[in-house]
């Protein structure tokens, strides 16, 4: 005779699962939402961390670059009037310009052109019209003008060419007096606080074409400073966002745009090295 109802043993064994499964849950419930609640929390945190660090080294290389342009600006209006009549006297203060080349080493030449567009002058012997460049028109209408970072096809390289009215001694335009700011003054400028072994700051175009070389190989007006195959996203003022580089990694971003040159100034780092911290630290703590 058997000891007791098979329906019984079967419901006690049930309800002991049941109670199993329950407590287990209750144990183990408090530490998977802990876990989940940490790993958010410290990916969040150190995601954060890097994002101020792009975005400061963004604001300091932003106030660094505009600083820069506007002493250009003024080392060139202040020789922008000439104690002559007409620009065919230019010649009579080479020595000036000669003195003066010597004390803004950040310049690579200095050129004055007559109201044809004719260079009548330049520190380095350049001979060329400039009437139909626009940093030229722009000038001999009376306003100052930075061209920004461009090909020039007479220097035949990247260059950067700020111009100016070019004033007698009785404060009327007799030509323009232009200047070409040196690019490697210029790029070094660009400080890299060196968040991490990936992070690079550059410059890019309104299209995402770069105009300063990146530390990691992009090159100046040849790339895009993101992934060709997806759409440009510098826009805007400012932004911190991920997206895919030039390299097709993905990185951290952090972004500023100069209005008056149509630049923006960036600042980037690859995710996997920007998270890497957090993946450590949980290893740590639940391994």
């Amino acid at each position: 005779m058997g000891c007791g109802n098979p329906l019984q043993r079967d419901y006690y064994k049930g309800l002991w699962l049941k109670n199993i499964i329950i407590t287990l849950m209750l144990f183990l419930l408090p530490f998977i939402i802990l876990f989940y609640i940490v790993n958010f929390e410290i990916s969040r945190h150190v995601e954060d961390q890097v994002k101020q660090g792009l975005s400061y080294s963004v604001d300091v290389n932003a106030r660094s670059i505009k600083s820069f342009l506007d002493e250009r600006k003024a080392d060139l209006l202040s020789i922008a009037k000439l104690d002559i009549t007409t620009v065919a006297e230019v010649n009579s203060v080479t020595a000036f310009f000669e003195r003066f080349m010597t004390e803004k080493p950040w310049f690579d030449f200095i050129a004055v052109a007559d109201p044809k567009g004719d260079i009548i002058f330049s520190t380095n012997h350049l001979k060329t019209n400039l009437y139909d460049r626009h940093y030229f028109k722009k000038s001999i209408q009376g306003d100052f003008y930075n061209s920004g970072i461009f090909y020039s096809d007479f220097l035949d390289t990247v260059a950067m060419i700020i111009s100016s009215p070019l004033y007698n001694r009785y404060d009327r335009v007799i030509g323009v007096i232009l200047a070409s700011i040196s690019l490697k003054t210029f790029y070094d400028l660009i400080l890299d606080l060196r968040i991490g072994k990936t992070s690079e700051v550059f410059l890019v175009d309104e299209e995402g074409v770069f105009l300063s070389p990146s530390r990691l190989g992009g090159k100046v007006l040849q790339e895009y400073g993101h992934y060709k195959e997806k759409p440009n996203p510098h826009s805007g003022q400012d932004s911190v966002l991920t997206h895919l580089d030039y390299r097709g990694e993905k990185v951290l971003c952090a972004y500023k745009k100069f209005d008056r040159l149509n630049w923006y100034l960036v600042s980037e780092m690859d995710v996997n090295e920007a998270l890497a911290p957090a993946i450590t630290l949980k290893r740590i703590m639940f391994y």
